[in-house]
C-alpha cells in the first residue's frame, strides 16, 4: 500500500503555489517550499543492456531513471543481441512489462544485425506500435539503404533517429542525412549533436522547413577536450572543444536544439579500465542530467526553468506522439547542492566524468496525484 503524502508550498511553471497529495488523506507532510513540480521527464536516447549480456538492465535502469526524474525512457537498438526483429523487440516488451519501473519504448534497429546492408522489418515493427527507428549504436554509411529506410519510415509514419558520424566526422554526416530528409520528407532526429558546424546546418535545416530536429547531451553542453583524465571521460561522439559546447549552449538558447537526452551508456569498471584505445565509450546519465541542466544552463542564465522542461518533457513528448503526463509529477529543488558520488547511483553502471563534481539543482521527490 502507498503511503499518502502531503507536500506543501511547492510551485508550478504558471507561477502557482499549491499543494501535493500523492492519494487521499495524507499519513505524512512534507515541507516544499520553493520546490518546482513538473511532470516526469522524457528520454529519447538511453542505453539498457538488458537484451543479452550487458551491465545493466530493466530494472536498474529504470531504478536509476525514477532517481534522475525520468518517466519514460527511449531505448536503443544495440543491445546483444540487437533489437532488429519483429520478434525479438516483442520479447522486449514482454520483459518490460514485467520488470520496468518507468515506461520504456523500445526504439528497433533499421538494419538487421546493426549492420549496413539488408532492412530490418520496419513495417513489422510499426505495426507493434514503435515511434522510431534508430541507427545509434552502429552508424550506417550506406546512403542508399539509409534512403530506403527514410522512405519506408515515411510511409509508416515513423520518425529516423540517426547517429550522424562517418569516420568521426559529424558536420558531413549530418549534411548528407539532412539532404535524404529533404529528399524523403522523413521525420528526421540527429542524436547527441557535438560540433558547431552541426548545430549550424541543424539551424539552415529548419529556417528551409526541412523536418529535423536534434539533441544535446548534458556531457556535450558541460565539458571540452580540455576536461578529459581518464577513460570516464571517453564518449561517442567525443568531447569536442571550447567553441563547439559555446555553440551547443547558443543552439539549445536559441531552439535549433529541440531536446536534452542523456546517451545513458553504462560499462562494466572493466570495460572502462583498460586504456583509452580499447575502452568502451559512454558515460551513464538519468541521475545527473537534471543537476547538470540546472548547474549549467539554468543557473547561468542559457535557459529559464520553462525552457529547460520543455527540452526535458514537451519537446520529447510531441516527438514520441505522447500528451505531458501531468499525473506523474518530479518535485525539483532548484537550489539544492550535492556533490556527485557514484556510489550512490541507482544504475549498475558508475562510469561517469562527473564525480566528485558539485551541482545546484536536484530531483527530490516523484510523486502520483492520479
Amino acid at each position: 500500500m502507498k503511503e499518502s503524502i502531503l507536500i506543501k508550498g511547492v510551485r508550478f511553471l504558471d507561477g502557482r503555489v499549491s499543494y501535493v497529495l500523492t492519494k487521499n488523506g495524507a499519513e505524512r507532510k512534507i515541507e516544499g517550499e520553493g520546490w518546482l513540480a513538473v511532470p516526469g521527464f522524457i528520454d529519447l536516447h538511453t542505453h539498457i543492456r538488458e537484451q543479452g549480456i550487458g551491465t545493466e538492465t530493466l530494472q536498474t535502469a529504470t531504478s536509476a531513471a525514477k532517481a534522475g526524474g525520468f518517466t519514460t525512457l527511449c531505448m536503443m537498438p544495440n543491445t546483444v543481441p540487437p533489437i532488429d526483429s519483429v520478434q525479438r523487440l516483442r520479447e522486449l516488451k514482454q520483459k518490460i512489462i514485467e520488470r520496468a519501473l518507468v515506461s520504456v519504448l523500445p526504439i528497433p534497429s533499421i538494419a538487421i544485425g546493426m549492420g549496413d546492408s539488408e532492412l530490418a522489418d520496419i513495417e513489422g515493427f510499426a505495426k507493434e506500435g514503435v515511434f522510431a527507428i534508430s541507427d545509434d549504436g552502429h552508424t550506417i554509411y550506406n546512403l542508399s539503404l539509409l534512403r530506403e529506410a527514410c522512405l519506408e519510415a515515411k510511409r509508416l509514419g515513423l520518425l529516423v533517429i540517426l547517429h550522424a558520424e562517418e569516420d568521426g566526422k559529424e558536420p558531413e554526416a549530418i549534411e548528407k542525412r539532412i539532404e535524404l530528409a529533404y529528399q524523403t520528407g522523413v521525420r528526421l532526429h540527429i542524436a547527441h549533436i557535438s560540433t558547431k558546424d552541426g548545430v549550424g546546418l541543424v539551424r539552415e535545416a529548419k529556417k528551409s522547413r526541412i523536418d529535423v530536429t536534434c539533441e544535446a547531451t548534458p556531457h556535450h553542453f558541460t565539458l571540452t577536450e580540455n576536461d578529459i583524465r581518464d577513460t570516464n571521460f571517453k564518449v561517442n561522439p567525443r568531447l569536442k572543444s571550447y567553441k563547439d559546447r559555446e555553440a551547443i549552449r547558443e543552439g539549445l538558447a536559441d531552439g535549433t536544439i529541440d531536446i536534452i537526452a542523456t546517451d545513458h551508456a553504462p560499462h562494466t569498471k572493466e570495460a572502462k579500465e583498460c586504456g583509452w584505445n580499447v575502452a568502451a565509450p559512454g558515460m551513464v546519465g538519468l541521475e545527473t542530467c537534471l543537476g547538470l541542466v540546472w548547474t549549467e544552463l539554468v543557473h547561468k542564465g542559457i535557459l529559464r526553468e520553462k525552457e529547460a522542461i520543455e527540452k526535458l518533457v514537451t519537446n520529447p513528448a510531441k516527438m514520441i506522439g505522447s500528451k505531458v503526463d501531468e499525473t506523474n509529477l518530479i518535485l525539483i529543488d532548484p537550489e539544492k547542492e550535492w556533490i556527485v558520488n557514484p556510489l550512490d547511483f541507482k544504475s549498475e553502471g558508475k562510469n561517469t566524468p562527473f564525480s566528485g563534481r558539485r551541482l545546484k539543482g536536484m530531483v527530490v521527490y516523484c510523486c502520483s496525484i492520479a
